[in-house]
């Protein structure tokens, strides 16, 4: 995507987050080379808590966390991998990503926990939240309703969006690559169109 009258380039790159290695791969290489012209690329992944130090209210978000995804998230990405013996989940090794060069424009664990809870009230833990053990555990399993779905899509969606559409616009960069999952670019295209954005290689339709 580019606008001529200010020479920004914006690139998408639509992920998805369990794959084949060597697709993962091929895409390190792209990105290597899109690097090697001078873009700066921003990242999807929600980060750790940032502002947060004491243990026990970290303990607390992350059950929080757990609690709004219905899961916990190491398990998602365990039990899609050991599905087909070719996959693998996306990770910054294979996609060739530098935790101190690329940036990260996702939000944190305690954003998104209070980002919910200021639309939809305070997450409240019953005694299995808080006595399941964290991380990779296999047995946790709170599912969810319908209407606790769509307010979760919310945060998920429309809130980190708009973060990284503000990180777009006042970072001060001329030559982006976004490496965000296909669901978030589809809202990217549409807003730098707005912006006056062009497609300058649009995707060939299969035939």
């Amino acid at each position: 995507m580019i606008d001529s009258t200010r020479d920004r380039h914006i690139m998408i790159v639509p992920m998805v987050h369990i794959g084949s290695a060597e697709d993962y791969e091929k895409i390190g290489y792209f990105l290597d080379g899109l690097k090697a012209n001078g873009y700066v690329i921003f990242k999807e992944g929600v980060k750790p808590a940032e502002s947060i130090t004491d243990s026990a209210a970290i303990d607390t978000l992350e059950r929080k966390f757990r609690r709004m995804i219905g899961f916990d998230l190491e398990k998602y990405y365990s039990n899609g991998a050991s599905r087909h013996k070719r996959w693998t989940e996306q990770n910054e090794r294979l996609l060739h990503l530098d935790t101190e060069k690329d940036i990260n424009t996702d939000v944190s664990i305690e954003e998104f926990v209070r980002q919910f809870e200021l639309e939809n009230g305070p997450v409240i833990l019953d005694e299995y939240d808080l006595s399941c053990p964290l991380n990779g555990n296999n047995n946790y399993k709170h599912k969810r309703s319908l209407q606790y779905n769509r307010s979760l899509n919310s945060v998920i969606m429309n809130y980190r969006d708009t973060v990284l559409w503000n990180h777009i616009v006042n970072d001060g960069y001329d030559k982006i690559a976004i490496v965000y999952g296909g669901a978030h670019t589809r809202m990217l295209k549409y807003s730098l169109q707005k912006e006056g954005f062009q497609m300058k290689h649009p995707r060939r339709k299969k035939r």
